[in-house]
């Protein structure tokens, strides 16, 4: 595998061989903590790849702070070398002392909610609020118990000093409770378990830990790991770093750093020197950004003008389509989706806002059934609006003006791409958009488990967060894509340039900018020498781009897998696979059904709802079935309302006698091969799939 000079510096760092007592490094050169600066592309896969096969014969673990990211890399790394995430490390660390209360928690949100609080007493809405931001905030600082310093910005200076140390005594009593193994009543959150990781948890039992994505680490997080008795590797990208800093510096920068070995990656192997030049200047548009020029070292790369997006979907050339927020996404899907042309989404549509861009459409139909004077349909409307929604109002039209003052960027964006589609049949598009994309990963997972491929829709939609870690040959910037304002604050115009440093840096072959950014490179010195292309070339438009693709190996199947390790279907899926054990092997009666339907012409979901049908019906006759066939049941009773479920059931009624090799998850799971990365020194077919590939 062929290693830049870069590469070899950082394999060649003197990292102790054996687990040692922490102790201070006498220099920099010999600290046991390693932080990599690795632009978009620089091969930090292979970095880590061939890191874990040079310590072979020593215990690493890997985590990531992004979990598609993980899950991707996870599959090249040799067996030496532990896959975990955070929250599992942070479950393993905690156990001893905090595994009732974990065990009463199985799932756990993200982020603390308010309404998780209510436990509190007759507090307000705003007052709940204000604690779970200032929780969070604490959860994500090294501080050891809430201060007024972690409410939001500006709020100890609107409140009363009462009012004050009220807010400041509740969040430090839901502290204590988190803090008490044996008191239940506040639920946890993810920042929630890693502060109580960091202050009460166990060492980890590891030579090396190699934290992917760490421009992302809190400081809470970085303080943990530094007390840690092993050996650290940070790697990442301070311009990829897609949270708000309070001073908007990366997390690779932080003082609690100071001490560390810093080596660089400043060479992309993905892309050439356009987009490089590109993107060193977009990231100069940070006011925290250093003076470093990335270098593009893979093949050439083409920026464009946005109209070649329209000539890209006329030659059906395929392309990913990444936005800044989930709302734009949506509206990409949904004006594509008039005119007729399909959709993929990057994990899955259930990570999008739907079930709000619903609500805010039927608001608006309420609303013009009061204009007509229709008060029948009005109230019908107004009944399936949620809590959320009419307690900002007794009206629609209170409710609409409501919303226009809220403080809430999503929900607002959710409003106005509600009021673009207010007259249209939304629910039913939406339900169009759901059932492709189900079709779709059932059929990527059903392939992919038998070794054939499918074809993918030429457009794929994504956000930058989910489009971390991957590559495409073509790459659209959405509208919401931009650059950073004078009048934003310092940590909003850091994330603003990161995102569309970020969105560009994931093109392999063409970069198509949107108007704003267009504009702004077209007044840069650079842009001579990289002019933007007003056409898409000749020759890409005599590329075939029909006929079957290869399935990527974990688009789709890494949303499926992860919501398929919710306690309740974990449950069922089990019970399913364990009753599979006790059968024959010889094929089932629901294969032969299946295969006998599609055998006669039968269409195939009339052959699959056979076979499912006769899989159910020989399973209650087996008494060694019968938990199998209550989990199925309750997975089919599940499906009715649940698209996830829906999937699972049909995946496990698919499973023949005998549980298959690695149980259901080697369904989800990519061979080695699949997910095997290039050498930087190969280049991409111009004429093959449009696949996502790791960095």
């Amino acid at each position: 595998m062929h290693l830049s000079n870069d590469q070899r510096r950082i394999l060649a760092h003197p990292f102790p061989s054996r687990l040692r007592d922490r102790t201070p490094a006498n220099s920099a050169e010999h600290s046991d903590c390693v932080v990599v600066r690795a632009c978009a592309g620089s091969g930090k896969t292979v970095l880590m790849v061939e890191l874990a096969r040079t310590y072979a014969d020593e215990t690493l673990i890997y985590t990531s702070l992004n979990p598609a990211v993980a899950g991707r890399t996870a599959s090249q790394l040799p067996a030496n070398v532990q896959s975990l995430s955070l929250h599992q490390l942070a479950r393993q660390a905690l156990m001893e002392e905090y595994g009732d209360k974990l065990k009463r928690q199985p799932d756990i949100t993200r982020r603390l909610a308010p309404q998780s609080l209510s436990w509190l007493g007759s507090l307000s809405s705003q007052s709940r609020s204000l604690i779970a931001q200032g929780l969070n905030t604490f959860f994500a600082e090294s501080d050891a118990v809430p201060m007024p310093e972690h409410l939001p910005e500006g709020v100890a200076q609107r409140l009363s000093a009462n009012e004050l140390r009220q807010l400041v005594e509740s969040m430090r009593l839901v502290w204590e409770c988190l803090l008490d193994p044996a008191d239940h009543q506040q639920s946890l959150s993810f920042n929630a378990l890693l502060k109580l990781w960091s202050q009460h948890g166990q060492s980890l039992e590891a030579d090396l830990v190699m934290l992917d994505e760490a421009q992302d680490a809190t400081p809470a997080l970085l303080a943990m790991l530094r007390r840690q008795r092993c050996d650290l590797l940070l790697i990442g990208d301070p311009h990829q770093s897609l949270s708000r800093q309070v001073e908007g510096m990366s997390s690779l920068d932080s003082p609690l750093l100071a001490d560390a070995t810093v080596y660089s990656l400043p060479g992309a192997w993905r892309f050439g020197p356009a987009l490089a030049a590109l993107g060193t200047r977009l990231a100069a548009c940070s006011p925290t950004a250093r003076e470093q020029a990335m270098s593009g070292l893979g093949p050439a790369t083409r920026l464009a003008l946005p109209a070649v997006r329209e000539a890209l979907l006329h030659s059906g050339k395929r392309h990913a389509v990444i936005s800044a927020g989930p709302v734009a996404a949506l509206g990409e899907a949904l004006s594509l989706h008039q005119r007729g042309i399909a959709v993929a989404w990057l994990d899955g549509i259930e990570g999008y806002p739907l079930a709000g861009l619903l609500d805010h459409w039927r608001l608006w139909r309420a609303h013009q059934m009061a204009e007509q004077g229709d008060s029948a349909s009005q109230r019908e409307w107004w009944r399936l609006l949620p809590p959320s929604l009419t307690r900002l109002g007794q009206t629609p039209a209170q409710v609409l003006g409501a919303l226009t003052r809220l403080d809430d960027h999503q929900a607002r964006s959710l409003h106005e791409l509600a009021s673009w589609y207010a007259q249209a049949p939304l629910d039913q598009w939406i339900g169009e958009l759901r059932k492709h994309d189900g079709d779709l990963q059932a059929a990527i997972v059903s392939a992919h488990s038998r070794g054939q491929s499918v074809e993918l829709p030429t457009v794929m939609l994504g956000t930058v967060f989910r489009a971390k870690g991957l590559e495409f040959d073509c790459v659209v910037l959405a509208d919401d894509l931009a650059l950073p304002s004078a009048r934003q604050q310092l940590p909003n115009q850091v994330l603003v340039t990161n995102l569309s440093y970020t969105a560009a840096t994931r093109a392999r072959q063409l970069l198509v900018l949107n108007e704003r950014l267009s504009h702004w490179w077209q007044a840069q010195g650079e842009s001579e020498r990289f002019p933007l292309l007003e056409a898409l070339p000749q020759a890409w438009l005599s590329e075939s781009t029909h006929g079957v693709q290869a399935p990527h190996p974990w688009w789709g199947k890494a949303r499926l897998s992860e919501l398929a390790l919710t306690p309740r279907k974990r449950l069922l899926l089990r019970r399913h696979e364990t009753s599979l054990e006790g059968t024959s092997a010889a094929v089932s009666p629901a294969a032969g059904a299946r295969d006998q339907a599609q055998a006669s012409g039968a269409p195939a979901s009339h052959a699959q709802h056979l076979g499912h049908d006769q899989h159910l019906a020989h399973d209650q006759h087996l008494g060694h079935a019968r938990d199998s066939d209550d989990a199925l049941q309750a997975l089919k009773r599940q499906a009715r309302t649940d698209t996830t479920a829906r999937k699972l059931y049909e995946m496990a009624s698919k499973l023949p006698p005998g549980r298959p090799s690695g149980g259901l998850r080697s369904l989800l799971t990519p061979s080695d091969a699949a997910a095997s990365t290039s050498s930087p020194s190969e280049s991409p077919t111009p004429g093959g799939p449009t696949e996502p590939l790791d960095e």
